[in-house]
C-alpha cells in the first residue's frame, strides 16, 4: 500500500495522536477485525510512517480546494 491509497482510506487532515490511537486500538484483538478494519489499520501505519508526505498531500488538496 502506498501513501496515496492510504490517504484515500484514512481521509485528509487527520491529527497524529487520534490516528496513532486508532492504529493501536485496532491492533488489540486483531483476529476479530473485519477486512475494512484491517485495511484502516494498515493505512494508518503507512500514514504514520510517512507523516511528512501525508501532510504535504493534505496541504496540496486544501490549496486546490481553496483556489
Amino acid at each position: 500500500m502506498n501513501i496515496e491509497q492510504a490517504t484515500k482510506i484514512i481521509g485528509y487532515n487527520k491529527s497524529k495522536m487520534p490516528l496513532r490511537n486508532m492504529v493501536k486500538a485496532l491492533g488489540f484483538f486483531s483476529a476479530m477485525n473485519t477486512q475494512e478494519e484491517n485495511d484502516r489499520r494498515e493505512a494508518g501505519k503507512v500514514v504514520l510512517r510517512n507523516w511528512s508526505r501525508y501532510c504535504e498531500l493534505c496541504n496540496n488538496k486544501r490549496d486546490k480546494r481553496v483556489k
